[in-house]
């Protein structure tokens, strides 16, 4: 009876560790899955990320070098004109912009730093003991 039982346990087991492993995976994000997807919250569609959430981590990787392929404004060459850009401008929102616990990237003036480039004027006002105060115009 025992054995029985014991076998039956295993069996389950096997069953359970036989399930799709893509089924299990899906919805599921590596750090550098999430990474992406936060990179490129100002650039993708809506749908693009509802459909990146709900794929199998192969599937994910073959969308992350079709989505830079389709943006590459160069196909013929090895780089990566619009990927090298877009990295470039998180890495100064990052840097320059954001705050109040939020990393520049993710702010409002760095979404606007990411989508449309560094503006072409900028006019600062610092107020005595106020919070830097701009406009700038792309």
């Amino acid at each position: 009876m025992r054995i029985q039982r014991a076998l039956g346990l295993v069996l389950i087991l096997v069953i359970l560790l036989a399930l799709p492993a893509s089924a299990s995976a899906r919805g599921r994000m590596t750090p550098e899955e999430k990474q992406f997807a936060q990179d490129v919250k100002w650039t993708w569609s809506k749908s693009q990320e509802r459909a990146f959430k709900k794929m199998s981590s192969e599937e994910r990787a073959a969308f992350i070098g079709e989505f830079w392929k389709n943006l590459d404004p160069t196909p013929g060459t090895e780089k990566n004109e619009f990927k090298i850009i877009h990295y470039a401008r998180i890495e100064y929102a990052n840097r320059c912009l954001g705050g109040r616990g939020k990393k520049g990237q993710l702010d409002e003036e760095g979404r606007f730093y990411i989508v449309f480039g560094p503006p072409t004027t900028r006019n600062t006002i610092r107020p005595a003991g106020k919070r830097r105060m701009g406009t700038f115009s792309v």
